[in-house]
C-alpha cells in the first residue's frame, strides 16, 4: 500500500502539504529529495529541547522525545567535528578488515539452524549477525547482543510498548555506564577509541559519548537485516538470481546490492527543517517548515529508474537514494554493503531450497520509517556445520 501511495504523489503532488502533526512538506520525486538534501545549508537536522522540556526538530515527524541520535541529529559545525571523528572507522579501508569476522559470524548463526531444516531467517541469522558485527567492532562484549538487539528491533513496530521503552531505557543507561567506565569495553574497539579522544575534544560529553553510542546500534541493526530480509524475499522465487548472487563474480554482487538498496530502501523517510525560504517543485517551503524527506518514494521515480518496480540485479547507473543523500548519508553504508554481501551469499548457498512461512511470517508496518519483517520463518533443506574459526574463549555468546 505505501509504495501505491508515493506513486500517487508523485504523480499528482510532488511536494505537498499536510495538516497533520502541526504541518509538514512531503517531498515524493527524487528531484524534491535531492535538491534539500545536496545543500548543505537548507536543512536543518537538529533536535532541539526547551525550557519547558518540548522536543522539536530532528528526523521524525512528530518530533521524537528523549536521545539524540548523534551525528545525524545535528548540524554543521557541530556534525562536522562528531563525523570526523567516526568516518574513518567507517570508511571503506576499515570496513574491508572486518570480512573475516563477519564471515564467522555469518557461518556461526547458520551452524546453528542448520541442522533442523527450519529458522527464522530474521530473528536467527540477519539481526544476529548485524548486532554482533556492530558490538566487536564498537569493542563491546558480544554476549550482551540479544540486550540491545531485542528492545532495538522491537522500536520500529511496537515503539509505545512499555516493555520497549523500559528497554530503550536501559540500553541508553548502559551505554552511560560504559561511558563512565564502570562496564567493560575492548582497548582497540571503537568505543574505545571515542573515549580516548575525549581530552581533546569538548564536544564528547558523557551525554554526547551515550548518544553517539546509541545512534551507532540502532543504525547497525535493524536497517541492514531489513535488507537481508527483504532480498530472501525476493529471491525466493528467482532462481536466475539466485544462482548468479552465488557463483558470479564480485561486480555483480556489488551491482546487485545497489539495486537491493534501491527496490527495498530499508529507510523510508526521515524528517527536515527547513532553514530558509526555497521553491521546491514549485511549492514555496517557508524557514521553521517540517519536511518529510521520502526516500523510498524518490527510489521508485520513473523520470530516474526505468521500470523502478521491477528489480534489475545489473542495473547500472544506478542513481539510489537508499543510504540518503549530502552530508548526512549513512555513515555505515560501506559496512552495510559488506555484511549483505557476505550473508546472502552464505544463506542461499547453505539455506537450499528455503521457503518463507507467509502464513506466520510478519512485515513491519506499511508506512513506518524502516521497511522491512518483524518475523520471517522459512523451511529449508538441511546441511552441515562448517568451521567457523570463532575461539570459545572471546567469542561466547
Amino acid at each position: 500500500r505505501g509504495v501505491a501511495v508515493e506513486a500517487d504523489l508523485r504523480a499528482r503532488c510532488p511536494v505537498g502539504w499536510s495538516q497533520h502533526y502541526g504541518g509538514f512538506w512531503a517531498l515524493s520525486t527524487h528531484q524534491a529529495v535531492t535538491s534539500v538534501l545536496r545543500d548543505r545549508s537548507l536543512c536543518s537536522s537538529a533536535k532541539r529541547v526547551d525550557a519547558d522540556g518540548n522536543t522539536t526538530g530532528g528526523v521524525g515527524i512528530p518530533a521524537v522525545g528523549g536521545y539524540r541520535m548523534v551525528p545525524d541529529e545535528t548540524d554543521p559545525p557541530e556534525w562536522d567535528e562528531f563525523r570526523r571523528l567516526l568516518n574513518k572507522p567507517f570508511a571503506p579501508a576499515a570496513v574491508a578488515l572486518l570480512r573475516p569476522r563477519i564471515e564467522a559470524f555469518t557461518a556461526e548463526m547458520i551452524n546453528r539452524v542448520i541442522t533442523i531444516g527450519t529458522a527464522d531467517f530474521l530473528m536467527d541469522v540477519a539481526n544476529p549477525v548485524t548486532a554482533l558485527t556492530t558490538l566487536d567492532m564498537m569493542g563491546l562484549p558480544l554476549g550482551d547482543w540479544r540486550f540491545y538487539a531485542e528492545p532495538i528491533h522491537r522500536i520500529a513496530y511496537e515503539s509505545g510498548h512499555p516493555e520497549v521503552q523500559q528497554g530503550i531505557a536501559s540500553v541508553y543507561q548502559r551505554l552511560c555506564e560504559i561511558v563512565a567506565g564502570s562496564r567493560p569495553y575492548q582497548p582497540g574497539g571503537l568505543v574505545h577509541d571515542l573515549i580516548a579522544a575525549r581530552p581533546s575534544n569538548d564536544l564528547l560529553t558523557d551525554e554526547n559519548l551515550a548518544d553517539i553510542l546509541l545512534q551507532l546500534l540502532t543504525g547497525g541493526f535493524d536497517t541492514t537485516a531489513s535488507l537481508l530480509a527483504g532480498a530472501v524475499a525476493y529471491l525466493e522465487h528467482s532462481e536466475a538470481d539466485r544462482d548468479q548472487l552465488i557463483h558470479g563474480d564480485d561486480t555483480f554482487m556489488r551491482t546487485a546490492t545497489e539495486e537491493f538498496v534501491r527496490w527495498i530502501s530499508p529507510v523510508i523517510s526521515l524528517a527536515r527543517t527547513a532553514n530558509r525560504e526555497v521553491v521546491v517543485e514549485g511549492s514555496r517551503i517557508r524557514a521553521g517548515d517540517r519536511l518529510w524527506v521520502m526516500y523510498r518514494s524518490a527510489n521508485r521515480d520513473t523520470g530516474v529508474f526505468d521500470d523502478p518496480d521491477h528489480v534489475d540485479l545489473s542495473r547500472f547507473p544506478n542513481r539510489h537514494l537508499g543510504f540518503g543523500s549530502g552530508i548526512h548519508r549513512c555513515l555505515g553504508s560501506h559496512l552495510a554493503r559488506l555484511v549483505f554481501q557476505i550473508v546472502i551469499r552464505q544463506s542461499l548457498i547453505r539455506l537450499r531450497e528455503y521457503a518463507i512461512d507467509y502464513g506466520r511470517a510478519q512485515r513491519l508496518p506499511d508506512l513506518s520509517r524502516v521497511n522491512g519483517w518483524i518475523t520471517m520463518p522459512i523451511t529449508f533443506r538441511p546441511g552441515e556445520l562448517i568451521e567457523t574459526g570463532l575461539t570459545a574463549t572471546s567469542d561466547t555468546w
